[in-house]
């Protein structure tokens, strides 16, 4: 029963404030997880409300620029103030476009999408290991990938490169075992 497995467990949970995200931290405080809900959205605020209203104290919410990846610190500190640990840590947030390398690049949009597809998870998951390493914790982190990293598709490398490096990088955590698992899914 995950309302059992989940009770009193913290989450932060990136890209939050759509799609997979917010129908994952939904289904957190449904099955008694505290969750920070993370997301560059400023509706994050709102989405928190409301999921506190069902189950008071459930939630918080940060507005966060992933790109600025010195801030994923503060995103656990917050977490920690707010509900004392952290036990796991979804890297959802990405974005998935047509920036095509071979027609007309934009580079600061290549940019970005490396920075929140891939570094972003990196540095997420880089601070976990080293607060569960701290606090003697076990933990988990899950990174959100794509069958596009799986298997190409037209017009999208870059957005399928990000996905591809970010289950390679998922794949060399599981040295970290048992103590703290990386996993990643691929939707």
């Amino acid at each position: 029963d995950y309302s059992v497995k989940l009770k009193n467990k913290v989450a932060i949970v990136t890209g939050a404030a759509s799609g997979f995200g917010k129908l994952l931290s939904e289904r957190l405080v449904e099955y008694n997880a505290n969750v920070l809900l993370v997301d560059i959205n400023p509706s994050i605020e709102q989405q928190s409300k409301l999921l506190n209203k069902e189950k008071p104290g459930s939630t918080h919410w940060e507005v966060c620029d992933l790109c600025q990846t010195h801030l994923i610190q503060g995103l656990f500190d917050n977490a920690i103030k707010h509900f004392g640990k952290v036990d796991f840590v979804v890297n959802n947030a990405g974005i998935a476009n047509d920036c095509s390398l071979f027609s007309q690049p934009d580079y600061r949009e290549l940019d970005k999408i490396v920075r929140l597809n891939l570094q972003a998870p990196m540095e997420a998951t880089r601070v976990a290991v080293r607060y569960f390493k701290k606090s003697k914790r076990e933990g988990v982190v899950v990174n959100t990938a794509s069958i596009g990293g799986l298997l190409p598709v037209s017009i999208m490398e870059s957005y399928g490169t990000t996905k591809a490096g970010l289950i390679f990088f998922t794949t060399t955590c599981r040295n970290l075992a048992p103590q703290i698992r990386v996993n990643a899914i691929a939707p």
